[in-house]
């Protein structure tokens, strides 16, 4: 490799090291055309050295924050995952996928809202936990009945992607309430009948934004007020392993991909083991 050329690429590193997540994506573009006249090692590691250096500060302290860039850049994602990955499908033998077979995955990042499920609000607290080594991102596609599972760990202080497991919705604890979901979404006397009423509403108080209201909404106001509700399909992000439990509770958050929605239905299943919406927040900004 030209000692010239390498000589320029590491200072332009250097001197990116404390730029932001744009200054990063520039860089990596300025560098492809001259990847051309690199050897496969040459590259790898020049991108090891370059995200070692550019990346903004703390980004694997919060899964959120390691999520955001796994998704968005195509770079970063594939330094970050463990290669060969095993994906492993309920329907066949598992395969190994080498990098260069890789194609990107935009995850959460590729729709304009994503949801998050609980089974206690004690849960929601923790999303924002610093100190967990383990998550799964999750997609519930009600169409094909099937579960897609991407599994990470942090070792050494890295979030690495170690597997994809391709899953039947058949069995888990969760398929119950899957049902009951994409019922509730998509037949509103079903659905009418599975609203409390009155409904406990939170939501930002209109004459300050730092405080919420807590009030009540008729069946008619949260048909008026309710918002799109995702259909087809959900997403999770689970800090830590998925247990083996049905739970009689479940949250599920509705968030923006940077458009500001964020509202949350709450669920739980009464003595009559029918599940039932109780209370609606909606603090979108």
């Amino acid at each position: 490799m030209n000692k010239l050329l390498v000589a320029g690429l590491f200072l332009g590193v250097g001197l990116s090291a404390c730029c932001n997540r744009e200054v990063q994506t520039s860089l990596s573009e300025e560098l492809s055309a001259d990847k051309n006249l690199m050897s496969a090692a040459e590259i790898d590691s020049l991108d090891k050295f370059l995200y070692k250096k550019v990346l903004p500060t703390g980004v694997d302290l919060l899964f959120d924050d390691f999520m955001y860039l796994f998704s968005t850049d195509y770079d970063f994602q594939k330094q970050r995952i463990d290669f060969p990955i095993t994906f492993s499908s309920y329907k066949d033998s598992p395969v190994q996928i080498e990098a260069d077979e890789w194609e990107h995955d935009n995850l959460l990042m590729g729709h304009t809202s994503y949801t998050l499920m609980f089974d206690k609000k004690s849960e929601m607290e923790i999303v924002g936990d610093s100190t967990c080594h383990a998550a799964e991102v999750e997609w519930y596609d009600m169409d094909r009945n099937e579960l897609k599972v991407y599994s990470f760990e942090r070792k050494n202080g890295v979030w690495m992607m170690e597997a994809i497991d391709l899953l039947s919705l058949d069995n888990l604890p969760e398929r119950d309430f899957i049902d009951f979901y994409e019922k509730f979404v998509n037949d509103s006397l079903y659905q009418a009948k599975h609203v409390k009423n009155p409904l406990t509403f939170v939501t930002v108080d209109p004459d300050d934004d730092s405080s919420v209201l807590k009030t009540t909404l008729d069946l008619n106001q949260w048909f008026a007020f309710q918002p799109v509700l995702p259909s087809g399909f959900l997403s999770n992000i689970r800090l830590g392993k998925r247990g083996n439990k049905a739970s009689n509770f479940k949250i599920v958050s509705i968030k923006g991909s940077g458009n500001g929605l964020s509202c949350t239905l709450f669920f739980r299943k009464g003595s009559n083991r029918e599940w039932m919406l109780y209370k609606y927040e909606d603090v979108s900004v």
